[in-house]
């Protein structure tokens, strides 16, 4: 089928792309087999507010690249001496879960937002574009749950799934709420109040 280099280096990125999509998947189908009980986790203090930054630079850059006005909120302080303890790799997954969904569903808001609470470290990831029922807001936890009729990017409905069992796992809460156009998911994380002291819940 191919008659000249161009058009094998245009199969081979084809192929590239559905390799990761695969990969990928298999991936997600071995963790969503995880609970927070039995994930694995390689943990370490790092500081509240160098995470923020971070973050929320990331999401900027991801946003520029998909064409996103993004509004973007840190509250915490550069001073702030506060850690979470996390795993970093596992952490930033489940994030990246909750933002990959709402950028695929966004219409014209997206906002996040980065503060401390009552001690706790609170993440919220809010965007538009949403069909989904208020009934199943809690559904979308849920394995393999999905209200797309065509899914024809292998999307398994499992995204979700996972975030929260890794939030779990880290002795955090995740909560969803719609208010008319908008879904808002809301992390949660205990904070430790010393940058050498790992914060363990009772």
């Amino acid at each position: 089928l191919v008659s000249t280099p161009e058009e094998a280096q245009q199969y081979l990125n084809i192929i590239e792309t559905k390799v990761a999509v695969l990969t990928e998947l298999s991936n997600e189908l071995s963790l969503s087999y995880e609970s927070p009980d039995t994930l694995s986790l390689s943990l370490q203090n790092v500081n509240c507010y160098s995470w923020a930054v971070d973050f929320l630079n990331d999401i900027e850059v991801e946003c520029g690249m998909k064409h996103i006005a993004p509004i973007l909120l840190n509250t915490i302080s550069s001073d702030e001496q506060s850690n979470i303890y996390i795993d970093i790799h596992q952490f930033d997954r489940a994030l990246l879960n909750i933002t990959s969904n709402a950028y695929r569903y966004y219409k014209n808001h997206f906002s996040t937002s980065v503060a401390l609470k009552n001690s706790m470290y609170v993440i919220c990831i809010e965007n538009d574009g949403v069909k989904l029922n208020t009934d199943n807001l809690n559904k979308v936890f849920e394995r393999f749950y999905t209200e797309e009729k065509s899914n024809d990017q292998g999307h398994l409905g499992l995204g979700l799934y996972i975030s929260k069992t890794i939030i779990n796992s880290l002795n955090g809460e995740i909560e969803v709420r719609k208010e008319a156009e908008n879904i808002q998911l809301k992390v949660t994380l205990p904070i430790s109040p010393s940058p050498f002291m790992p914060y363990y819940p009772t």
